[in-house]
């Protein structure tokens, strides 16, 4: 759809926006930004891409719905993990 915008590109025009309208400056904003977030957000963003392509996700929300009532037990019982 027209309106199903990339994350990055949403968070982009939003810090864009914020220091175009003086909220914050730039060199604030290039004091709050912390690499070691950056990068932790990136490899999320890298590894549930990986898991969607995959097909992973829909395997396991297909599997978590149908299966029984949990009942209170954790995941690791519903999925036999051990």
């Amino acid at each position: 759809m027209w309106w199903k915008f990339p994350i990055w590109l949403i968070l982009l025009v939003g810090a864009v926006a914020i220091i175009a309208s003086g909220c914050i400056s730039v060199r604030d904003a290039y004091r709050a930004v912390d690499l070691h977030v950056i990068l932790f957000l990136f490899s999320m963003f890298m590894l549930v891409t990986a898991l969607n392509s995959a097909g992973v996700l829909d395997a396991f929300t297909t599997k978590l719905m149908l299966s029984k009532e949990t009942g209170g037990r954790s995941l690791s019982h519903i999925f036999r993990i051990r």
